[in-house]
């Protein structure tokens, strides 16, 4: 097993890097057919994307779907004992 694993890094290293953006020049990769990627400052893209999911957040319909008290924290997902009422004596910890 180990030869195989060896074998298979050694062809890997032997076959180079794959082609991707080079992130430290700012090179672009070829993509299929010897065409460059698309030009531009990455920064645009990146500003073009968080405005898009900005919009996307704000017209989202965001809601609790069940609150509730519970008696602890819990350990797990799901793992939680329900509060029987939601009376508080003074002093006493919310836990929800």
């Amino acid at each position: 097993m180990r030869k195989i694993l060896a074998a298979a890094l050694a062809a890997g290293v032997a076959a180079g890097p794959a082609a991707a953006d080079d992130f430290w020049s700012g090179a672009k990769a070829k993509i299929g057919g010897g065409q460059s990627a698309p030009t531009g400052s990455n920064r645009d893209a990146y500003e073009a994307a968080e405005r898009a999911a900005s919009e996307a957040w704000e017209r989202l319909p965001f809601s609790t779907r069940r609150a509730m008290f519970v008696t602890r924290k819990a350990a797990l997902y799901g793992d939680y004992d329900a509060r029987g009422s939601n009376v508080f004596a003074p002093g006493e910890p919310l836990v929800s």
